[in-house]
């Protein structure tokens, strides 16, 4: 009889000794700058959600200046004293940050970078808010996008269709920026308002960007919806008020986390996972109040 409490408790270290430790690693830029601040949502996410899926998860944050970040970073040292690392999941990574995890050759999914497992669904998005804009009326639409999903099977598909629901995109109003910030949003719609012709309807992505467009849009008294429709993005994590009523473009960070978590486990058992498109989803008709 003694023994089966001794055996109990030998298959339960056991168990919790198989469970995978897995990595999630970031630029600690997620904790004080406000355009990251849905990274930081993303990455206890997937602390959470990795733990409910029975993961030992560590928190892995890159301290030094993001110049400088080539290599391990020096807080890894600790994370290895802990024991072996199974997995790792990298966001807001860029390449020359996770070529230490290829190296180690520990399975690792990405969020940005080549190679990505989880990718956002840009063109949908994009698509899908054009249509969105052409159904409220619009004649004209405009975009202000980062450089990232505006690369050329993007322009053909507003070419496309631009064509089939008959309405005009001129390139002109198609605002591409380099890097979210709410002080290029206020900068980018002020050249856009002063240009002689304007779009009657714009789609803001992402949501730092958005934030600068709406006190733009404040300043210069422009009526929403009578003079210009608006679709903003917004993160369900990461809300913000508006004083006017617009439709929102929203994705949480929980598929997300889900789905970075789901392609890690399927290279834990030695598989190549399928590309997960992350897909935005439509809002209509709120504003006025935070969400």
């Amino acid at each position: 009889m003694s023994s089966c409490p001794e055996k109990a408790s030998q298959t339960n270290t056991l168990a919790q000794s198989a469970a995978p430790r897995v990595v999630v690693y970031s630029g600690a830029d997620a904790r004080k700058q406000q355009s990251s601040l849905f990274y930081l949502h993303l990455f206890w996410a997937i602390m959470e959600r990795g733990r409910q899926l029975g993961f030992e998860m560590v928190p892995l944050m890159d301290t030094r200046p993001e110049k400088n970040r080539y290599g391990a970073p020096p807080e890894n040292a600790q994370v290895q004293k802990g024991g072996a690392v199974d997995g790792y999941i990298a966001i807001m990574a860029y390449e020359s940050m996770v070529e230490w995890i290829r190296d180690s050759g520990v399975p690792m999914t990405i969020l940005h970078g080549s190679s990505v497992d989880v990718v956002f669904d840009s063109r949908g998005m994009i698509e899908k808010a054009v249509r969105r804009l052409a159904e409220l009326g619009c004649r004209s639409v405009g975009l202000m996008i980062p450089s990232e999903p505006a690369n050329s099977k993007v322009l053909e598909m507003l070419d496309d269709l631009s064509a089939e629901i008959g309405i005009n995109i001129n390139y002109e109003w198609i605002i591409v920026s380099r890097e979210a910030m709410e002080t290029k949003g206020y900068h980018q719609f002020e050249s856009l308002w002063d240009l002689k012709s304007r779009p009657d309807g714009l789609f803001i992505y992402p949501d730092v960007t958005a934030r600068g467009v709406v006190s733009a849009i404040v300043e210069r008294h422009v009526r929403v919806p009578e003079d210009l429709k608006l679709i903003l993005h917004r993160n369900v994590e990461s809300p913000y008020l508006v004083p006017f009523p617009c439709d929102w473009m929203e994705v949480s960070v929980n598929p997300i986390a889900d789905a970075l978590l789901q392609a890690l486990q399927v290279k834990l058992r030695g598989e190549t996972p399928e590309r997960q498109l992350i897909e935005f989803h439509l809002v209509k008709g709120e504003g006025a109040r935070e969400f």
